[in-house]
């Protein structure tokens, strides 16, 4: 295979960045929080017509966040994003600065609100582009201090630099995650004859069963927690559900599932979520001025959204 048909190769699920300044496309990578395990492929200094020498990467099963693309173009302004999806560019787009960005420099004044030690604000930038990259500068909404972009790339080659809610990955990904955590725990069970399958609650016969109940170790508790997480995040960056205020786990298992997928949430995606659950008998004990059926009710508000998560999988 020649080198031009390596690169052309199709990819079954993933994405393509395409149109990368020549020499940028390590700096891109290290803005994606992406598993040791992805299928990564990088070319540099490829011809190109409207570039003359261009970059390339092709990730194998995986997504970029909104945060991610916005922070491409810092550093590749108008390359280009390819969604593939069941080997079809399900998505194409051209990469530009966003209006905004929020909690990812750090203002450079000292006295700015924003870099007080405790209870700061979240960092939140107007973006003034130019003709040139070079020309990009940040005015901070707090207290229009600017930051050049000298400062902005230091930044982003920074050992410590880190993009909140970076890091999607496919759902083939995450589903085998799961079922490796499921297999490997023992919490995926079969009957010991086909002819004696389990019965359900509801009446229903099944061929197998799953019992969360068995995943009490570290190993699989952390890789319940970032399928979850992940899989949550993953619908929310598609647009198919709507953001949440409020993640519900009913009693008793889905407890333990509702605070794994708020620490996953906030651990790996910078999403800060309450968690909320319900009781099997009303609390009659201690105080009782809240949380006697629904704990964490007590800071719940009117219209905000609850994503509930349980353990019903069989």
């Amino acid at each position: 295979m020649s080198n031009r048909q390596l690169l052309v190769s199709k990819i079954g699920n993933g994405i393509v960045i395409d149109h990368i300044p020549a020499g940028k496309s390590f700096l891109v990578l290290k803005l994606l929080k992406q598993p040791s395990d992805a299928e990564t492929l990088i070319a540099q200094n490829v011809v190109s017509r409207s570039l003359g020498k261009k970059d390339l990467i092709k990730i194998e099963g995986t997504y970029l966040t909104s945060s991610e693309i916005d922070m491409i173009a810092f550093v590749a302004p108008n390359s280009t994003l390819n969604v593939i999806q069941d080997w079809e560019v399900k998505e194409k787009r051209v990469i530009k600065l966003p209006e905004k960005i929020k909690g990812v420099f750090k203002c450079p004044n000292l006295l700015c609100q924003t870099n007080k030690e405790f209870a700061a604000p979240e960092t939140n930038f107007r973006v003034e582009s130019g003709e040139r990259i070079e020309e990009t500068k940040l005015h901070c909404e707090y207290c229009g201090s600017i930051t050049w972009y000298g400062a902005i790339l230091e930044s982003i080659q920074s050992e410590h630099f880190k993009i909140e809610g970076g890091g999607l990955v496919s759902e083939e990904k995450i589903e085998q995650v799961f079922l490796e955590a499921l297999i490997k725990g023992g919490a995926l069970r079969f009957p010991p004859s086909a002819d004696q399958p389990f019965m359900l609650k509801s009446g229903r016969a099944s061929p197998y069963f799953i019992n969360l109940g068995a995943l009490t170790d570290g190993e699989s508790l952390a890789k319940v927690k970032w399928a979850f997480a992940s899989y949550i995040a993953l619908l929310m960056e598609r647009g198919d559900i709507p953001d949440f205020d409020y993640v519900f786990g009913p009693s008793y298992k889905g407890i333990g599932l509702a605070t794994l997928t708020c620490e996953g949430l906030n651990e790996l995606y910078g999403m800060d979520k309450r968690y909320m659950y319900d009781r099997k008998e009303e609390k009659n004990y201690g105080d009782l001025s809240t949380d006697r059926v629904l704990v964490g009710a007590s800071y719940f508000k009117p219209g905000q959204r609850i994503l509930v998560v349980d353990d019903t999988i069989t």
